[in-house]
C-alpha cells in the first residue's frame, strides 16, 4: 500500500515543471512519506483527508509553477532596466537569479532580483551589499552595482562561467586525486580566512 501511494505521488510530481521537480521533488516526496505514515496509523478517514488535501495542493501549486515558468521564459525577450535578460539561472522564495547582458560593454553579468512578494528590508539589503562590495578577492564574484527599488531591488555582480564544486564532484566518474583535493582545500581556506578578516558592519 505504501509503495503504491508513493508511486502515485511520483506521478503527480511529473505535473510540475522539470526544473522545479529536480529542485524540490525529493524533499516533497519525503514529506509525503512522513504524512502518509502518520495518516495510515490514524486510520481510513485520515488517509482520505490526506489524499484530498494532497491532490488539491498539487493541482493548485502546479498551475502556479507553470504560470511562473511562463513569466520567466517571457523575460528572456525583454529587459530589466537597461539589462537584457538571457536566462533564469535559479529561483528562490525571495529572489530570482538571472544571466543578463550589460549593454555598456556587452558582457554577461549576474542579476539577483528580489521579488515583490518576497519579504525583504531595503536597509538590510543595502547593508549586506556594502559588506559584499568590501570583499575583494579573486575567488569571490565582484559586486558591480546595487539598484534600490521599493518593489524589486536588484544586484549586479560578476558572472563566473563554469562548474560549481558540487557539480564537479557529482560529474566525476573516478576518484579525485589527493593533490587536487588539497589544492581545493587550500583555496577554500584562503577564502574563509579572507571572509573572517572582515568585520560585519
Amino acid at each position: 500500500m505504501v509503495i503504491v501511494a508513493e508511486e502515485f505521488y511520483k506521478v503527480l510530481l511529473y505535473l510540475y515543471p522539470s526544473d522545479f521537480r529536480r529542485a524540490y521533488g525529493e524533499d516533497m516526496l519525503q514529506i509525503f512519506r512522513d504524512m502518509h505514515r502518520d495518516a495510515q496509523a490514524e486510520g481510513k478517514s485520515s488517509m482520505m483527508r490526506l489524499w484530498g488535501r494532497t491532490i488539491s495542493d498539487v493541482l493548485i501549486s502546479v498551475v502556479h509553477e507553470h504560470i511562473d515558468n511562463m513569466r520567466v521564459e517571457a523575460m528572456t525577450t525583454i529587459r530589466i532596466d537597461e539589462y537584457e535578460v538571457k536566462t533564469c539561472v535559479a529561483k528562490g522564495a525571495t529572489a530570482h537569479i538571472y544571466l543578463v547582458t550589460d549593454p555598456k560593454n556587452r558582457q554577461d553579468v549576474i542579476m539577483k532580483l528580489w521579488q515583490p512578494e518576497g519579504a525583504f528590508d531595503t536597509e538590510t539589503l543595502k547593508s549586506e551589499v556594502d559588506a559584499m562590495i568590501a570583499l575583494k578577492h579573486q575567488s569571490i564574484p565582484e559586486v558591480f552595482r546595487y539598484v534600490e527599488n521599493e518593489k524589486h531591488p536588484y544586484l549586479i555582480m560578476e558572472y563566473i562561467d563554469g562548474e560549481t564544486l558540487l557539480q564537479r564532484l557529482e560529474s566525476s566518474e573516478a576518484f579525485i586525486d589527493e593533490e587536487t583535493l588539497i589544492d581545493w582545500g587550500l583555496q577554500l581556506c584562503d577564502i574563509l580566512s579572507h571572509l573572517h578578516s572582515h568585520k560585519p558592519t
